[in-house]
């Protein structure tokens, strides 16, 4: 009985440790686990905080050079699965945004769709969204796709306004303001990048403040306002060098060049052209080279002492620069100016060839507004048709060109879009007046301040 006993209580005893073991290795494991997902979470916690600096530092690398800020961006050593949802949204946001400062398109609209994609599992909303949607809508428009492009702006400036993102609010107007005047719809294009004016001046913001310039100097440029347009084209200048973004004021002289060249003054905008040039390197963007160096070839070939030669010459690099390019309206903008540069060089046929292939372009995008490219290409034709002795054709030209020009008159009423225009640059007019007062009342009041101090000091010392 007792040898039973004792067996029964070793056998009981062995059991007892065996189980005590087992929670030990169990307990022991847990703890490791909570040890490893502790490491984890600091791990990714870091590798988040790290991201965010990244981000800032490539945002900041973009505003001066866009080549340099794409590699920035391919150095970037850790998984993008590895980050937070939000973190993953802008990787994408701010991948879309270089590839669209270069002028990938189709690249954009990849990354800003896959961000969007993403941000549906986001558990608050986020103006990240407005952002990926703008550039999307853009990624868009510059393909071609006006009506998606729309779609896509709309919905950004929605979730903008739904947050009262002021900034973002601005550039949802200013997006669509932009796609407006290039349909030549001027009244919505006016009430929109008007309404951005006075959001950017409410907040003293000098980039959104450049934007708003820049594409109200545009819209003043399709409204035949070439005084007005290089006023805008101007502050936008300044307001980009102010925000320290030298790429943007590049391209505000080159707006300012262009307005030169529709003015006829070929020999100053040759100076910007050039200084364009000179920086080249740091766009990464065939399509800006492509226009520059196009456009350097015409004020070649229009200016009074003509180089037919060097503007041959640009017109080549130029058409180089072409091949990459994805804008949808980019050839036909090429080929029409070449044509002008094989006119000025006497080569009629081939200048006439290019015409046709402009023709073809155009037929392409029927649903696109393109009244300069058609003027352009009517009246080339026409030109050359009387320097050669066609002049049936020319007349028949001529007459097609008039016939347009008085369409496209009839279908604007610039009447009601001069008195809009009026009636915003009146409510600017008013705004920037109380602007000046109110710095005024703070200059008055911190002179005030010193003076008081000056004055109590003063007490002090004697």
């Amino acid at each position: 009985m007792h040898i039973i006993i004792t067996k029964t209580i070793n056998k009981g005893l062995k059991l007892l440790n065996k189980c005590y073991f087992q929670i030990v290795i169990s307990l022991c494991l847990v703890l490791s686990c909570l040890l490893i997902s502790t490491h984890v979470q600091a791990d990714n916690g870091s590798i988040n905080r790290d991201f965010v600096t990244f981000v800032e530092r490539v945002e900041t690398v973009k505003n001066t050079n866009i080549t340099d800020a794409l590699l920035l961006l391919d150095t970037y050593p850790t998984s993008i699965d590895d980050l937070t949802v939000e973190n993953q949204v802008k990787y994408y946001q701010v991948l879309s945004e270089l590839y669209l400062e270069t002028s990938q398109y189709r690249l954009g609209l990849t990354a800003s769709s896959k961000g969007l994609q993403l941000a549906k599992h986001l558990t608050v909303p986020s103006i990240l969204i407005a952002e990926l949607s703008y550039l999307r809508g853009f990624s868009l428009e510059n393909l071609g796709d006006k009506e998606g492009a729309i779609k896509n702006y709309m919905n950004g400036l929605e979730v903008a306004e739904s947050l009262d993102e002021k900034k973002e609010i601005a550039e949802g107007l200013i997006n669509l303001g932009a796609i407006y005047y290039l349909n030549e719809q001027f009244e919505k294009a006016v009430v929109m990048l008007n309404d951005a004016l006075t959001i950017a001046n409410g907040l003293d913001d000098d980039e959104l403040k450049g934007s708003v310039n820049s594409e109200l100097g545009i819209l003043y440029a399709y409204m035949y306002k070439p005084k007005k347009a290089i006023k805008f084209y101007q502050a936008a200048y300044q307001h980009f060098k102010k925000a320290g973004m030298e790429l943007y004021a590049l391209n505000s002289l080159q707006n300012i060049a262009v307005n030169h060249m529709e003015e006829g003054r070929y020999e100053q905008a040759i100076p910007l052209l050039e200084e364009l040039i000179a920086n080249g390197d740091k766009f990464s963007n065939n399509e800006v080279l492509a226009g520059v160096y196009t456009r350097m070839a015409m004020a070649h070939a229009m200016k009074k002492e003509r180089d037919v030669e060097a503007a041959y010459q640009y017109i080549i690099i130029a058409e180089q620069y072409m091949k990459d390019v994805q804008h949808y309206n980019a050839p036909m903008f090429f080929t029409v100016n070449k044509a002008y540069v094989l006119e000025a060089m006497e080569r009629y046929d081939e200048a006439l060839e290019s015409l046709r292939v402009a023709e073809e372009l155009l037929a392409e995008n029927h649903k696109t507004k393109n009244t300069f490219a058609h003027y352009n290409l009517i009246y080339l034709q026409s030109e050359i048709y009387y320097k050669t002795g066609k002049f049936q054709q020319a007349y028949e030209k001529q007459s097609q060109y008039l016939m347009r020009l008085s369409k496209d008159q009839d279908s604007v009423n610039m009447e009601k879009i001069e008195e809009l225009r009026l009636s915003y640059e009146s409510k600017q007019a008013d705004l920037q007046y109380k602007i000046l007062q109110q710095e005024q009342s703070v200059q008055e009041m911190q002179l005030s301040d010193v003076t008081y101090h000056e004055n109590n000091f003063q007490l002090l010392i004697f």
